[in-house]
């Protein structure tokens, strides 16, 4: 298994000053977006601008949720945007995340895995 490679752009490992940080990598040839920090209305935006950056050139995206601490309904909405524009698997999904993914039922829609190398080496059909 390769390392990962990191990928210079704009976004990447750069805090957002409202509290999220993004940074992006690729594993295998499948663009990583780690997001860590808090995520609300103000701090979205940098994830979606990541994650739609990655869905075009990839068919598949793994987010990596490992160091989320905080995540409200607009983190909810970016994860469901990205999920219709790539096969978006989301790795390392913290408690915090997981209550919230299971209270809304999205759980069952979207693809979790432990972490992000299994995300990145599961088989499947690109979305």
């Amino acid at each position: 298994m390769s390392q990962p490679r990191t990928h210079i752009s704009d976004s990447s490992s750069v805090p957002d000053p409202r509290g999220g940080q993004v940074a992006r990598t690729d594993l295998d040839a499948v663009p990583v977006v780690a997001v860590s920090g808090e995520f609300d209305l103000d701090s979205c935006p940098l994830m979606l601008e990541a994650v739609t950056t990655a869905a075009g050139e990839s068919p598949v995206v793994v987010l990596d949720l490992t160091a989320v601490e905080f995540a409200d309904s607009t983190f909810l909405n970016v994860l469901l945007r990205a999920h219709q524009l790539t096969d978006l698997r989301l790795a390392g999904v913290s408690e915090q995340v997981a209550r919230l993914l299971e209270i809304t039922g999205t759980d069952q829609l979207l693809k979790l895995f432990l972490t992000v190398a299994e995300a990145a080496a599961a088989p499947g059909t690109p979305v």
